[in-house]
């Protein structure tokens, strides 16, 4: 059995095909993303980091991809969604969390499941690999229309048209504080949230304001106006002998 670190593969330019499975190797997860590839068997080993090595121009024959069991983490990259060739996928107890990308059509064979993967809803597509795997509809997204439905819906995982697939970033404005909730709430006058899957509203900054709930952008103090404090709802109108002449001030000028 193979022990220490991975070895160098990227001076291997004409490498097909690398099997190093079942050893207990270690280290980072190798950037192979410029060999031209076509199967790689890294199951049971100690590889750790992410998976963004696989984004590369070499890797478009790539047809098995075998990461199961290591300590592989962070999101799985987009870039496999463009890998037309690939039709093994095993990614299986590793620590991958984020949204997950869709799948090549040619994949047949795959393993997403793992105790200590955290994928977030919506799931991309209805790909059965989906039934395999749980994800969260988590704090800044919302699930319309219709209760949860969660991991606990079905053993292995939920395969129905349910919150897994409609999860919704909580619109501008709005913010959502816990997982699987049904509703976004409001950002409260004087507050604003201008991106989308917010999950708190900031004060409004010096010089702006609003007097309105679900504010997105807080607007400028108009000419005439100003303050100095945030989470301001109204601007206060400037006092005799002083001014603004433009908008967005925070003191009125003398």
């Amino acid at each position: 059995q193979l022990t220490g670190a991975l070895p160098e593969l990227s001076a291997l330019t004409a490498l097909q095909s690398v099997d190093l499975s079942y050893n207990s190797l270690s280290g980072d997860m190798p950037d192979l993303g410029e060999m031209p590839l076509q199967n790689i068997y890294f199951t049971e080993n100690h590889i750790k980091g992410s998976l963004v090595g696989l984004d590369g121009a070499g890797m478009v024959d790539l047809e098995d991809l075998y990461l199961e069991s290591n300590s592989l983490n962070g999101s799985i990259p987009e870039a496999i969604t463009y890998l037309d060739t690939l039709e093994h996928l095993y990614l299986g107890y590793n620590f991958f969390t984020g949204f997950l990308p869709v799948l090549p059509s040619a994949v047949s064979l795959y393993s997403f499941f793992g105790p200590n993967t955290s994928f977030l809803c919506p799931f991309p597509d209805d790909h059965a690999a989906w039934t395999e795997v749980d994800c969260t509809c988590s704090a800044g997204w919302y699930c319309p229309h219709n209760p949860p439905a969660s991991y606990f819906d079905a053993a292995f995982g939920s395969a129905i048209a349910g919150c897994e697939y409609n999860c919704t970033a909580c619109p501008v404005g709005t913010i959502g504080t816990q997982n699987w909730q049904s509703n976004c709430t409001e950002c409260e006058v004087g507050k604003h949230a201008p991106y989308e899957a917010s999950t708190n509203c900031d004060n409004c900054t010096a010089g702006n304001y609003t007097n309105h709930t679900g504010t997105a952008i807080c607007p400028k103090c108009p000419k005439g106006k100003a303050t100095d404090t945030e989470g301001t709802v109204n601007c206060e109108s400037c006092s005799k002998g002083f001014y603004a002449d433009v908008a967005g001030l925070e003191v009125c000028l003398s």
